[in-house]
């Protein structure tokens, strides 16, 4: 199905006509004291298995869904603006390449999980203002978001994101182990980047994530391996390494290194720095450098609220516009998530083991009469890109949000 992308007018229009302007969340409504997991008594009987089926206790949580972590990754889009915007397409995969490094920048420090989402559940995010999250007014862009739990068993979310630059599409599916003192986060799934100027397309995917020393020692995040973006229109192309704490040559905690080259496989840029921090770009022929990202500064109190970023914090906040507006499976609406956030722990727990024994059931429902569950945003269709199958925006959403037209959506909550 063919849907209409978004333009500068659209979201203009949009903002417009919004009856009541509001200024977004600053904080969390309950700040929390920074706490060590106890979690051996859980794990041990959880090494080496899939974490996706284990049902882990509500205080293992930060009180996001794991479709809100994923909008995260599009707090930087301003670096696609910046792409956009360049004459160079070596320059522009080199900006593509440090949008995907500044991805990572949110998992720092961030020790707790967010929840499982349910299967239909659903998120959107409309991002309103020209400045976005960066310091410098007028170069974060608009941009919408809609993502939904697609699968269960594997667990995988699909999304898309579009703006009058710009279009962010693709599915995560990540895959949970524990390894007796480590969990890892292997992600598989290709994400996909749009420039809409050049009718460019980018491919890349995960690296590993890791949360070490979870039974004795710090606690800390790590996210390491290697990550290939590939401009399919001109076949230039970033190799993205990400360094592993720690080692034989010492620790390279948060550092990643990157080399930008040609379709002929000629070295025209660089990027190095950390994910927590910077990221420098080297143009190797001119021998020029500049800083090219930095981190947004965090909030105080970020430490009491998970580590979360301005951008994080604003994602569970739910005003009455909102209410009016979303479908009911929104994960905004989800009762364990709230009462969580607002720090009502034991009525949280208990809402999340409903929650979980309501799905069981749908799903042993659904298998006794033979049906088989279908998303209602997303369809799996071949992709022209990758050749591939992969989870395919229907291009619908916005529109029944703007009637509000729910009557067919399942009630998962």
């Amino acid at each position: 199905m063919q849907h209409r992308s978004l333009s500068a007018l659209d979201l203009a229009s949009e903002a417009a006509r919004r009856s009541v302007s509001y200024e977004r969340r600053r904080a969390l409504p309950v700040l929390v004291k920074p706490r060590k997991l106890n979690v051996w008594s859980f794990m041990k009987e959880s090494i080496g298995k899939d974490l996706s089926r284990v049902s882990t206790p509500i205080t293992f949580n930060e009180p996001l869904s794991m479709l809100q972590r994923f909008c995260e990754d599009l707090e930087y889009a301003q670096l696609l603006v910046k792409a956009e915007s360049v004459q160079d397409s070596c320059l522009r995969t080199a900006f593509i390449a440090c949008f995907v490094i500044s991805q990572y920048s949110s998992s720092a420090n961030r020790q707790c999980k967010p929840f499982n989402p349910l299967l239909g559940e659903t998120f959107d995010f409309k991002q309103e203002e020209e400045g976005g999250w960066g310091e410098e007014e007028g170069k974060g862009g608009r941009w919408r978001w809609v993502s939904e739990q697609v699968s269960h068993h594997p667990p995988i979310s699909a999304c898309y994101a579009d703006s009058p630059i710009f279009e962010y599409f693709g599915q995560y599916e990540p895959k949970n182990k524990f390894t007796g003192k480590d969990m890892e986060v292997t992600p598989r799934g290709t994400l996909h980047i749009k420039l809409k100027k050049w009718n460019e397309e980018y491919t890349f995917t995960k690296a590993t994530s890791s949360l070490h020393n979870l039974i004795v020692g710090k606690m800390y995040v790590d996210n390491h391996g290697t990550v290939y973006v590939k401009n399919h229109c001109s076949g230039e192309q970033a190799k993205i390494t990400l360094m592993k704490k720690g080692g034989w040559f010492g620790d390279r905690a948060h550092e990643v290194q990157a080399s930008i080259t040609t379709a002929g496989g000629e070295e025209r840029y660089k990027l190095h720095g950390k994910w927590t921090e910077e990221v420098v770009l080297e143009d190797v022929q001119a021998q020029t450098r500049e800083v090219v990202w930095t981190r947004h500064e965090l909030p105080p109190n970020h430490v009491e609220m998970y580590h979360f970023s301005r951008f994080g914090i604003t994602l569970n906040e739910i005003t009455e516009e909102m209410r009016d507006s979303l479908p009911p499976t929104d994960c905004r609406f989800r009762p364990d998530q709230r009462l969580y956030e607002n720090g009502e722990v034991k009525a949280a727990a208990k809402e999340k083991l409903r929650l979980e024994d309501k799905q069981r059931k749908a799903r042993k429902q659904r298998e006794s009469a033979g049906e088989k569950w279908t998303p209602r945003w997303f369809e799996l269709k071949e992709n022209s890109t990758t050749c591939k199958e992969e989870w395919t925006y229907k291009g619908t959403y916005w529109n029944v949000r703007e009637t509000r037209q729910y009557e067919d959506l399942p009630d998962i909550f």
